[in-house]
């Protein structure tokens, strides 16, 4: 017995002009490589001009982290600017400073660096915005591991008039690797 698909496809005759689709479906094989590989060239030089064009260097632009929680956006407009001054009886009180962990970039490439932060601390002692005032310079993490820990910190709130009041305070980070 022959193959029904085989024997259908004599079965039926081609009338003269008509279309067989078989014959005209692309497969693989079939494709222009030429246009397949001015689009791919194409694509490859878009996507590598446009990130040129957004992407900046961060040198020259502060690097900041500011952290939010809820319940707390209303009482921001309270707390003091990073050049707002501020008149206080008694400064802060550092309580807590946990170590920031050294960034693995750094470490691999055995880097060393300081990072100035400016911290708000609010009235309960915590630290709620933080921004590096003075980069590192070495772009290779020692900034977010600096803000990271900032926000671990824990101080005693400072005081004017036996109120505790929201100041900000300023610290370095250094980042040394020690020879063992």
């Amino acid at each position: 017995m022959s193959n029904p698909k085989n024997s259908y496809a004599r079965a039926i005759p081609r009338a003269a002009g008509a279309c067989d689709y078989r014959d005209t479906r692309k497969t693989p094989g079939d494709s222009n490589p030429t246009k397949y590989m001015t689009f791919v060239l194409l694509a490859i030089f878009l996507v590598f001009w446009t990130q040129d064009l957004i992407s900046e260097p961060l040198e020259n632009k502060p690097v900041a982290y500011v952290e939010e929680s809820s319940g707390q956006a209303d009482s921001d407009k309270s707390l003091p600017g990073p050049e707002d001054p501020v008149a206080v009886d008694r400064p802060p009180e550092l309580i807590e400073a946990p170590a920031p962990g050294y960034p693995l970039d750094a470490l691999k490439v055995g880097k060393s660096g300081t990072v100035r932060v400016k911290a708000l601390v609010d009235t309960k002692g915590r630290v709620r915005k933080a921004i590096i005032e003075k980069p590192s310079g070495e772009e290779i993490g020692f900034e977010e591991a600096a803000l990271e820990a900032a926000f671990k910190r824990i101080y005693r709130p400072a005081e004017f008039e036996n109120k505790p009041v929201a100041v900000w305070v300023s610290y370095e980070v250094s980042f040394e690797l020690k020879n063992e």
